[in-house]
């Protein structure tokens, strides 16, 4: 999410423009949605994985990813936990259309609606530093270390479920963990991570019919929310 990414990826954008490409589909993009909204005067444009219902130049298609965080934790909490943690990225004002905030705002709606308010907890990874390595070594040697974690994306609970490992934590008798994306990595049998499906295939289909219809002269914006499944496996 650093700024750098946010110049290349608009660099490509105005290359795409300038060689007159029909329209674009943006897939998890890192720009602002201000600056999206200047690229869609100018050309046809989808984006997914950016929630911006009132944006009127661009469409969207997304998971409803704060569904899919309520899913993760009512499931966890139905197998009996209640110390439920959420490893979050870290994001700003500028980026609140991201999933990452949105699987956040689900995660904290869902723990209300259970009476869990209190035990809420937002365990942060930074946006620019990759591999999250020590800091998700760093949340599983914590004292007060969460019974159960929903993790905002695969590609941290996976990393995450192989430190579990590693420490001599037993997933899910010492630890339960729930991912998001349904990464083909976490159906490995040495894996076995529960994940939050958002269908792919399907988000990518509606958003190329978005496109075209735009393309073809649709003015109206269309704002699409998929509805995501949870994939239960040995991990909780």
């Amino acid at each position: 999410m650093g700024r750098a990414h946010e110049r290349r990826e608009a660099q490509l954008i105005e290359q795409m423009i300038d060689n007159r490409m029909d329209g674009l589909i943006l897939v998890a993009s890192q720009i602002p949605g201000s600056v999206m909204d200047r690229y869609a005067r100018q050309i046809p444009t989808v984006v997914v994985g950016h929630h911006e219902p009132t944006a009127e130049s661009f469409d969207t298609v997304n998971s409803d990813d704060r569904q899919g965080a309520r899913l993760a934790v009512r499931a966890l909490f139905d197998r009996g936990y209640r110390d439920i943690a959420m490893v979050a990225m870290e994001w700003d004002s500028r980026h609140v259309a991201d999933v990452s905030p949105q699987r956040e705002a689900g995660y904290l709606a869902a723990m209300a609606e259970l009476g869990l308010s209190d035990r809420a907890r937002i365990l942060r990874v930074p946006s620019s530093e990759k591999p999250h390595t020590e800091r998700l070594r760093a949340i599983l040697t914590m004292p007060d270390r969460p019974r159960a974690i929903f993790c905002w994306s695969d590609l941290d609970a996976v990393p995450l479920r192989n430190l579990a490992w590693e420490l001599g934590l037993r997933v899910p008798e010492d630890l339960a963990i729930i991912g998001y994306d349904n990464n083909p990595v976490a159906a490995l049998p040495m894996i076995g991570l529960a994940s939050v499906d958002q269908d792919g295939p399907r988000m990518g289909r509606l958003a190329a019919e978005a496109l075209l219809s735009r393309i073809a002269g649709r003015r109206t914006a269309e704002h699409v929310l998929v509805s995501p499944t949870l994939i239960a496996r040995g991990s909780f």
